[in-house]
């Protein structure tokens, strides 16, 4: 016993996989043909719960901002100086500078995520802010409602259909598609009223 265990790593598997052979040859052949069609049947079993579990988490994507928190689209102008620290986003967002100074104080602000695609211009942005904080959506809404920058445009999508938006959007950037933009189709139009 002991001279086995000094040998390497594929001697012991030959050795193991001779005993086994050795285990198997002692056994009646009945009782070896259930041994192995058991073993076949949890190996079967295996193989099924694994493709189950993939054909579940393929089908399924993980949630994400822009599918689990409200979100609000619209327009604006980007700023920072694309430095370290001073990257370039969309007006409304938070800076780093910013962020560490509402930490220091000890009201850190609410997490707003976005989402973003220059526009042709290279100067505007066309922006979904999302947030699970509804009071920072809401920051966002009036800061473009009393922004005096041209450029600051807020689409409700609520309001407004979604192909609507997506040509008012295509004005500024040509190839622009709602649903690339969003990683999903829009939601299907309302039906119109019958007269």
């Amino acid at each position: 016993m002991a001279t086995h265990c000094c040998r390497s790593a594929s001697s012991l598997r030959f050795v193991s996989s001779l005993t086994l052979l050795s285990y198997a040859s002692a056994l009646p052949q009945g009782r070896l043909l259930s041994l192995l069609a058991r073993c076949r049947g949890y190996a079967a079993l295996l193989a099924v719960s694994l493709f189950a579990c993939l054909v579940s988490s393929a089908a399924s994507p993980r949630p994400t901002a822009d599918r689990v928190y409200p979100s609000v689209i619209l327009t604006c102008p980007l700023t920072g100086s694309g430095v370290s620290g001073d990257s370039r986003r969309p007006l409304f967002s938070h800076s780093k500078a910013q962020i560490a100074a509402a930490v220091r104080a000890g009201t850190p602000l609410p997490p707003l995520f976005y989402r973003m695609e220059i526009a042709d211009d290279g100067k505007t942005a066309i922006v979904e802010f999302s947030s699970p904080s509804r009071a920072a959506l809401a920051a966002v809404r009036a800061a473009a409602a009393s922004s005096a920058d041209p450029t600051v445009h807020f689409y409700d999508t609520n309001s407004v259909s979604y192909s609507a938006i997506e040509q008012s959007l295509q004005k500024i950037k040509a190839s622009f598609t709602l649903s690339r933009f969003l990683g999903a189709p829009p939601p299907p139009a309302a039906p119109a009223a019958a007269n």
